[in-house]
């Protein structure tokens, strides 16, 4: 009798351990790298650079740009959908003027945005190492293997430092005569803060590698908030 009672014991305490760890072991998908807040905005720097030497230009620029999102509905897929201006401005003090309609996308298993008429999978969720999709899934464009990098860490870009990151390497390709490099860093309740395309084309002189054309752009989170 003291035996039975005693593996009854056990076996309640296994029971309740077993269900304590099951009830404590909560993943966090990662959500809040992709904020769908009404009202929230992100403000960027937009630097780029166009080369085109055989033409003698190698320009630089830079401007403003404002992603708001302006409302929200649910699309012809039943899917709740954020409706984002894209605003701009040349100069700090000038004001913003309206220039696109985006919309984005934050489902159970994936972040999605459509820029230009063009529809990327951002993000996947949950956020974890080791993962890699197709970031032209949802496009015709050729294949891009999007994979996580730098986890969950503190990142200074620009004046402001973020305490927990996110970076997605979309593209990391260069042979002799091409680069092409692709990556967004996402903050945690921010969204996108930092992100850098170069597509450059290059010529063979004697065996040397040089640059003819292409585009460098860097866009840098300046300020972020919630409009009411």
């Amino acid at each position: 009798m003291k035996i039975k009672t005693a593996l009854i014991f056990i076996l309640s305490v296994s029971f309740f351990l077993t269900s304590c760890e099951e009830e404590d072991v909560i993943i966090d998908p990662g959500y809040d790298y992709f904020p769908v807040e009404l009202g929230r905005y992100v403000d960027y720097r937009v630097d780029s650079v166009y080369h085109d030497l055989p033409a003698g230009v190698q320009d630089t620029f830079q401007f403003y740009v404002r992603e708001f999102i302006d409302s929200t509905f649910f699309d012809a897929e039943s899917r709740p959908t954020n409706r984002i201006q894209r605003l701009y401005k040349d100069d700090l003090s000038a004001d913003w003027v309206l220039k696109d309609i985006w919309v984005a996308n934050r489902v159970s298993t994936s972040a999605q945005k459509v820029e230009e008429n063009v529809r990327f999978v951002k993000l996947v969720f949950p956020v974890e190492p080791d993962v890699t999709w197709d970031g032209n899934a949802q496009n015709i464009n050729e294949e891009w293997q999007y994979e996580y990098s730098d986890l969950f860490i503190p990142k200074t870009i620009g004046d402001s430092t973020y305490t927990q990151t996110i970076t997605v390497i979309q593209r990391d390709r260069e042979n002799l005569l091409e680069r092409e490099y692709a990556k967004e860093v996402y903050g945690l309740g921010v969204g996108m803060v930092y992100k850098q395309l170069d597509t450059l084309k290059f010529s063979l002189e004697n065996g040397v590698s040089e640059l003819e054309t292409g585009v460098e752009l860097k866009m840098t989170a300046i300020a972020h908030g919630v409009i009411e």
